[in-house]
């Protein structure tokens, strides 16, 4: 049975004089039990709204809502049997650890012997044991961020909903909170949906994940689905740090064999050979007016007279350098476009002026730039 499925699920919101405003339009999404599913887009897609709405702090305009086969559209947040953890911690100031995080459970008047026994064990998975008599004033962020995903645990919830809870963290500490996180879920096997902006963690927290883009589910997948098999152009472009880069151009046939020619790259020879087979079984592939696109890691960069005559090459210049320590990602002028490689710091000099840039074959995709659907 599905933890959580959401069916043609619409949200409509009114403005001041009326006027409708979509912020989310039939969105369908199964959530499996034990799973953690990131819901993640850029502001003002929709994911917070639809959090709220499974947690049923916001109503449904069209649709329905079900947690474990049990339709709750009209069923109150206190009975839908969800915990939600927010994004600004949400902590009683006057309150200890303890009292915080055994609030919720003296309100629905859970006997105390129960209490106790639950905050221990939350407070041994989430490493704040002692700390229990500590207020709010006397803890770090990434403390108080372990006593808020602690109060939602000793619920023992059917679902944990998570509203952007790392935003107001700092980078090191925000790193060290969704390995917690991870780790939390894989010791619990609970059911977590996880909303964020950014795909770094939606990356590393989710085990499939659903990209959202002005209230629409773009595409639900494992991430490395989604970064190696995009469906579309804004999952290959949000999806990645940096995103996935894109080439305008055509298709044309020489013979036996298709090139692909960059529509602002003229000179004669640049022009990237495309494998037969990606072509032959494809009758509506357009011929004209398509897009390439290739990730920074797949994009070789050479000295421009060493990589003259090479095959497959096309000319670039460096724009600048972005040096990260482990790797450094090189800005690339090709005609009109600005494209991203990235390579290892130890792989010698860094490139400047005129260079060239080799594209593997292997890992190109195309996509309609009408549909802005990927070509497959």
């Amino acid at each position: 049975m599905s933890a959580v499925e959401l069916k043609d699920v619409t949200k409509v919101f009114y403005g001041e004089k009326g006027a409708p405003i979509s912020a989310l339009n039939k969105i369908n999404l199964d959530v499996r039990q034990g799973e953690l599913m990131v819901l993640v887009g850029p502001s003002g897609c929709g994911k917070s709204t639809l959090l709220r709405m499974i947690a049923g702090l916001e109503t449904v305009t069209e649709g329905l809502i079900e947690i474990e086969g049990r339709v709750v559209n009209r069923i109150p947040p206190k009975d839908r049997d969800v915990a939600m953890v927010f994004q600004n911690f949400a902590l009683f100031p006057y309150m200890t650890v303890f009292e915080n995080m055994a609030f919720g459970l003296k309100f629905r008047k859970i006997p105390k012997r129960e209490i106790q026994r639950r905050v221990g064990a939350a407070a041994e998975i989430l490493h704040v044991s002692e700390l229990m008599d500590r207020k709010p004033k006397e803890l770090s962020g990434g403390q108080r961020q372990r006593v808020a995903v602690g109060r939602a645990i000793v619920c023992e919830p059917k679902v944990f909903l998570f509203d952007e809870p790392l935003s107001n963290l700092d980078a090191k500490m925000r790193t060290q909170m969704r390995a917690e996180i991870a780790r939390i879920h894989s010791q619990l096997r609970a059911t977590m949906i996880f909303v964020t902006h950014d795909q770094t963690e939606a990356m590393t927290l989710g085990e499939r994940i659903c990209v959202l883009d002005k209230g629409i589910v773009m595409q639900v997948g494992k991430p490395m689905e989604l970064y190696r098999n995009p469906k579309n152009k804004f999952v290959a472009d949000f999806i990645g740090n940096p995103g996935m880069n894109f080439l305008k151009g055509r298709i044309d046939r020489i013979e036996d064999r298709y090139i692909f020619v960059p529509a602002d790259v003229e000179c004669p020879g640049n022009s990237i050979p495309i494998v037969v087979k990606y072509l032959e079984t494809r009758e509506h592939f357009p011929k004209e007016n398509v897009e390439l696109g290739v990730r920074p890691e797949d994009i070789g960069v050479f000295d421009a007279a060493d990589a003259a005559n090479e095959p497959a090459t096309l000319p670039a210049t460096v724009e600048y350098c972005e040096p990260l320590g482990h790797e450094t990602l090189i800005y690339l002028r090709v005609g009109s476009s600005l494209l991203t490689a990235r390579r290892p710091s130890d792989q010698g000099e860094l490139p400047a002026g005129s260079v060239r840039i080799r594209i593997d074959l292997d890992r190109i995709q195309f996509f309609d730039p009408r549909t802005q659907q990927s070509i497959q």
